[in-house]
């Protein structure tokens, strides 16, 4: 629950924010489809107080959360509501973009319009496979997950998998690189900087790579 207050913090600074501005040609938002929900409405509710057309939307359809909240056992009365925003979002986006061609199918069955599919790409002059390994400390097989990580991302089943692996490859070591709660299936286990994979726990959870100065970090996660 500690992200919650924030959350709502920023979606009530977020529709401040949009009520007041002078002029934007289009707003870019991602889920969660709450936020999606708050730009819709503060953007209708600008357009109305201003007497001037409304300010097109997109929205980045990254995953669907009522999917995802469907697949975590949530009480069908969150899915349902969950659900409802969602739609709500995506009906009023003036364009769509999804990250695969599934995501694509779901969107459009939960009311997207017009719907473009950008799949996730990544900075290949950071992102490589020919990383120093001075850099990497990578001395054993191992898998990174890259991104937020938590249940609504399904990322837990990874760690649950390791079990598995480490029966045949007791040296692998999963990565997680990026933001969010993967599980106490891994938060036991996390570390907190990048030392030699040998000597790692099998479950590793490593900060988001800060801007200009996380090349070390990010060259390590390639």
């Amino acid at each position: 629950m500690s992200g919650v207050r924030p959350l709502h913090e920023f979606r009530h600074t977020l529709a401040l924010r949009l009520l007041l501005m002078d002029h934007a040609d289009a707003v870019v938002v991602e889920p969660p489809p709450t936020t999606g929900a708050v730009v819709r409405t503060a953007l209708w509710l600008r357009a109305l107080i201003k007497q001037e057309p409304q300010i097109p939307y997109i929205y980045y359809g990254a995953d669907v959360w009522s999917d995802a909240s469907e697949s975590t056992g949530a009480p069908e009365w969150v899915v349902r509501v969950v659900r409802a925003l969602e739609g709500y979002a995506l009906r009023g986006a003036a364009e769509t973009i999804a990250v695969s061609d599934g995501v694509a199918d779901r969107v459009k069955e939960l009311g997207a319009l017009s719907v473009t599919v950008v799949p996730n790409g990544i900075n290949t002059d950071i992102f490589d496979t020919a990383a120093d390994g001075g850099v990497t400390g990578k001395t054993n097989p191992y898998f990174v997950y890259a991104g937020t990580a938590s249940e609504w991302q399904g990322a837990e089943v990874f760690a649950q998998a390791m079990s598995q692996v480490l029966e045949t490859h007791p040296g692998a070591r999963l990565v997680f690189l990026g933001q969010g709660v993967p599980g106490r299936s891994c938060c036991d286990c996390k570390v907190n900087c990048p030392k030699a994979l040998s000597n790692c726990d099998p479950w590793c959870l490593l900060p988001k790579p800060p801007s200009g100065n996380g090349m070390r970090l990010a060259r390590w996660s390639a």
